[in-house]
């Protein structure tokens, strides 16, 4: 950064008294951590999905909650039993139970606490319905206690929404350019502008969401449940975060004596921070809103600090061992005297077994030695726990067996024919690490005949090609995989041996721009092949969007149009491809001579738009659930019997892509459909549908719509709209479509110079056995958009 840029931005923010250093800020994998026990298994559950993951190097990210708690007591809660709550600190909040004998299965069975509102409002909740005043915090609300410029949670209550107040205007798409100083105000800063957007509205209380804040609170990750690893949302945002009480603002703090800033947004519950420096997975994170409080409460307020709840323990010794392994448990911080039992537990398979009861000594510690079932060696890990007084005091350590069972198994593709001299792959699973494989073929009349052999990785799995050789055509096979230890695996189904499918090119050569006719013979019967075509010197292929079917001898015979595109080519592949049995065959077209005369070229407009022109053609669109769109073209008045190649091109040249081919009916129409090709296409704004005659005097040109149509806001069931190379300053219409009812205008908008149209439309919310389209219309233009929900 110059020194000229960095004064601009000092300036920028003069307003707010704050000089600008912008820094990336340092993050590193955190470590593993020893953490400490728990006072309630819901705590642990709570956890152990979003931070045991970290815990444990499953997953690189910033802590929810935090490494482990730092204290654990019963504070005043009115009705709570006998006055009281149990509460945990962590880092980033605080957990706590305020109704022991509710569902402990229920999502909000554990809480944690609204404290920025208690800290920004200066009341300390002692109940449901009940408070006690208390002086607003002055903390900063993010970065070391020296950062002489962050704002503290005292003045978060100029601009936030306690009681219905300080509402923001929807700014969905702006940059965010607002900033706040140590007591509250807000300036601009122009200099940060560029960082993140107004991502989502959240209307309770009023506040705009940013984009990175929004993709963080709805990502998905690796998360632990019911003792196993998963992919799943990381968080419940609104159960963590409550709502948003301000806007997002740019703030300036101290990281380890370094300045540098952040965005800074309040919830309910917690304050997120976003710093655009940190490496993934730490530039967004919580801040440490469970210190500030327990700080703000029992240090600055001066209230007197709960009695700790001291956590009973267990350890054991050895952690893991074969089905039948003595174990030591050793307990301490039980209740004096009490009658401790010990079990075998894995919830997830409905497992459970009580072992033994032991007394607790008068310190609260007990040594007790137990013999495991033999029954666990197929469970994987399992938890030994140990409880006390009727199961409120529980604690658990997990032990490993080391036994372990294998379930090989194989999976051959193609699965079901394999051609004369072809090739298989086999794919091996549950072997044993580093064990060697023999594979082969077993025949009906019960002749075995191994071909190959592989050796099973760390985790026990291969992957090899087998060549079958010069079997007899009809004959059957079992694909067999064994090795030593009693492992064997056996394909599920019959693996049949075809003939070699053979394809003809006619003619095969001549010019690029016509017509020529592709055979095949000795295919699958009945089945179908898709086709493609690809230049000898490139390796990017365009395959036909609608295969064909194979006649009940197995030929099929296909026109096809070698494009003017493939003019420089030398050589154009024709492919065809056959899923059940993998046969992939090409035939070969040399390209020679002088291609037709050209059509018409595309007129760009001033901006670099094409103009449709030519003959009548409509273009429409179909997806389901947001799949690649499948387009439908439909064209009128062309020579009957004609030949018509339909591509995809820009105005620069660099889309040119031959998508699909129709011959002209009686009627001089002819239609034609195709799908997306992929990401290429999305966000330009030049592109058209070109539709030309085999003899090159008959064409039309028309728009490509592209459309999609994304869920933002689940709560109200909000989707956001964007369509790009739309024709200029039309209205499009939002049509809801619901079998049985009424067509509803859900969202209009106007389709701006550039042929790009945003708008939000909400859908009711409809049962999942109904059929519901929305079409996204143009008013008396060819141009229709469909997407099924």
């Amino acid at each position: 950064m110059d020194a000229q840029n960095n004064n601009k931005k000092r300036v920028a923010f003069a307003a707010l008294g704050l000089a600008l250093v912008v820094a990336p800020m340092a993050a590193t994998l955190s470590p593993a951590y020893a953490r400490s026990a728990m006072a309630d298994p819901a705590f642990e559950q709570v956890w152990d999905r979003t931070d045991k993951p970290i815990e444990e190097r499953m997953a690189a990210r910033s802590w929810t909650w935090g490494p482990e708690p730092f204290y654990t007591a019963y504070e005043p809660y009115t009705e709570g039993p006998g006055g009281q709550h149990l509460v945990t600190y962590f880092d980033k909040s605080r957990m706590e139970i305020n109704n022991p004998a509710g569902d402990r299965n229920a999502q909000w069975y554990v809480t944690n606490g609204l404290l920025v509102v208690d800290m920004i409002g200066g009341r300390i909740q002692t109940g449901n319905n009940s408070f006690t005043p208390a002086p607003a915090a002055t903390i900063p609300v993010a970065g070391d206690a020296s950062s002489v410029g962050a704002p503290t949670y005292a003045a978060l209550a100029k601009v936030a929404s306690l009681k219905g107040d300080n509402r923001a205007p929807n700014r969905i798409g702006q940059n965010i350019r607002e900033g706040l100083g140590r007591n509250g105000n807000v300036g601009i800063v122009d200099s940060l502008a560029g960082f993140a957007k107004y991502g989502v509205y959240e209307s309770t209380l009023g506040h705009n969401i940013p984009d990175v804040f929004w993709s963080f609170l709805n990502q998905k990750g690796t998360i632990y449940k019911d003792g196993r690893y998963a992919e799943d949302t990381i968080v419940d945002w609104l159960f963590a975060m409550g709502y948003p009480i301000t806007e997002p603002y740019w703030i300036s703090i101290k990281v380890g004596n370094e300045d540098r800033w952040v965005l800074m947004q309040a919830f309910q519950r917690r304050i997120l921070t976003y710093s655009p420096y940190n490496p993934e997975g730490w530039k967004v994170e919580m801040a440490n809103v469970g210190r500030a409080y327990f700080d703000w409460r029992y240090k600055q307020v001066g209230q007197a600090t709960p009695v700790p709840v001291v956590v009973a323990s267990i350890s054991i010794s050895p952690a893991s061992g074969e089905s039948g392994t003595q174990v030591t448990v050793f307990g301490k911080n039980f209740p004096a005297h009490a009658a401790v039992n010990i079990a075998v537990e894995k919830p997830e398979a409905n497992y459970s077994r009580g072992i033994a009861t032991v007394a607790a000594g008068a310190d609260g510690s007990f040594s007790a030695k137990i013999n495991l079932p033999a029954d666990i060696a197929d469970l994987g890990k399992i938890n030994i726990t140990a409880t006390a007084n009727g199961g409120s005091i529980k604690a658990f350590q997990t032990f490993t067996p080391t036994k372990v069972s294998y379930d090989p198994a194989i999976t051959v593709s193609p699965g079901e024919f394999v051609v004369v001299n072809g090739t298989v792959r086999v794919k091996g699973t549950g072997f044993p690490a580093g064990l060697g494989v023999r594979i082969g073929l077993y025949a009906a009349d019960g002749k075995m005949e191994w071909l190959t052999s592989a050796k099973a990785d760390s985790n026990g799995n291969f992957d090899i090609n087998m060549a079958i050789g010069n079997r007899t055509v009809g004959k059957q096979y079992t694909v067999v995989a064994t090795g030593d230890k009693g492992t064997k695996a056996t394909s599920r189904g019959k693996l049949t041996v075809i003939n070699q499918p053979t394809v003809q090119v006619t003619p095969a050569s001549g010019p690029a721009g016509v017509n020529v006719t592709f055979k095949g013979a000795k295919w699958l019967p009945n089945s179908q092949v898709v086709l493609g075509l690809r230049a000898a010197n490139r390796t990017t292929e365009a395959w036909l969007p609608n295969p064909i079917a194979t006649d009940a001898a197995g030929n099929f015979s296909v026109t096809m149009f070698i494009d003017k595109a493939y003019a420089g080519a030398g050589e154009v592949r024709l492919i065809a491809s056959e899923a059940r049995s993998g046969v992939r065959v090409e035939g070969v077209y040399r390209v020679t001579g002088q291609p037709p005369a050209p059509p018409p070229p595309p007129t760009p407009t001033p901006t670099g738009r094409i103009v449709p022109s030519g003959l009548p053609m409509t273009v429409s669109s179909y997806s389901l659930d947001n799949a690649p769109a499948t387009y439908s073209v439909r064209g009128e008045g062309f020579k009957a019997g004609q030949s018509v190649a339909i591509s995809i091109f820009s105005v620069d040249g660099g889309v040119n892509a031959a998508v699909a081919s129709a011959v002209v009916g009686a009627d001089g129409k002819f239609q034609a459909s195709f799908e997306s090709t992929g990401a290429r296409w999305w966000g330009r704004a030049d592109l058209g549908v070109r539709a030309v005659t085999a003899d090159g005097k008959q064409s039309s040109v028309r728009y490509l719509p592209l459309t999609s149509m994304v869920k933002t806001d689940s709560r109200t069931n909000t989707y956001t709209i964007r369509g790009f190379n739309y024709p200029s300053n039309v209205q499009v219409q939002a049509v809801l479509k619901i079998t049985g009812e009424s067509e509803k205008v859900i969202g209009t908008a106007v389709v701006a110079a550039n042929g790009t149209v945003v708008f939000n439309a909400s859908l009711p919310r409809i049962p999942d056995e109904n059929r519901n389209d929305v079409e996204i219309r143009i008013t008396n233009q060819p141009y229709l958009v469909t997407m099924d929900f």
